[in-house]
């Protein structure tokens, strides 16, 4: 019962630790790998507005940045949900994300303006769009520098765990085969008294005592 018992409440430890590795650093990652991806690729449909002169196309480009800027914050969400470190972390990426948007709103009216020579200005290496990028891309690092930092931690914290609960297995053990050697021990002497007695009187009664 003792060792059952046990048994549960490590199985118990070892869960919670796998939960929290799961609900941070794993669901982090994938947010954060999420919402860099739906930026990037914000940025290469924008590049549409300059180098295309088909409406369709850029109606299209238009119509996939608002879908990714929805998941964009769908993975802000989760990020706020799940994040162990500073929310200021998460609200500094939304903050940039929201100018970003701005930003890409004011491309457009430029687009539909005819403006194209002050947008390709904008969309330029060094303009004012990728600057807003790498602004929002390097708050998304701060996190995902926590992040990884938390699950490395969390690992390290799982395999001292880990090790803790086998030499508390390992000690109950053997408490246990000591504990039942003594009672084995108890119990042979228990029954060899009356057996060696019975064995005496057997032999008297054999020489005619």
């Amino acid at each position: 019962i003792l060792l059952g018992s046990i048994a549960y409440i490590q199985t118990d430890i070892l869960h919670k630790q796998t939960e929290t590795m799961y609900n941070h650093p794993l669901q982090v990652r994938r947010a954060l790998g999420s919402l860099e991806a739906d930026i990037l690729s914000m940025n290469r449909y924008a590049k549409d507005f300059v180098i295309s002169d088909n409406d369709k196309e850029i109606s299209q480009a238009i119509f996939n940045i608002n879908l990714l800027k929805e998941d964009a914050f769908a993975q802000l969400k989760i990020l706020n949900d799940k994040y162990l470190g500073p929310k200021s972390d998460i609200d500094s990426i939304k903050k940039e994300l929201i100018i970003l948007n701005s930003v890409r709103d004011n491309n457009i009216r430029l687009l539909h303006e005819g403006k194209k020579d002050e947008l390709r200005e904008k969309m330029r290496i060094n303009g004012s769009t990728n600057l807003q990028v790498e602004k929002v891309l390097s708050k998304i690092k701060i996190v995902s520098n926590f992040a990884t930092k938390k699950g490395d931690s969390l690992y390290e914290k799982s395999v001292s765990i880990n090790n803790s609960l086998n030499i508390q297995l390992i000690i109950l053990m053997l408490v246990i085969l000591l504990i039942s050697f003594f009672i084995v021990r108890y119990l042979l002497k228990f029954i060899n008294s009356p057996i060696n007695q019975l064995m005496y009187a057997s032999n008297k009664f054999k020489n005619g005592n």
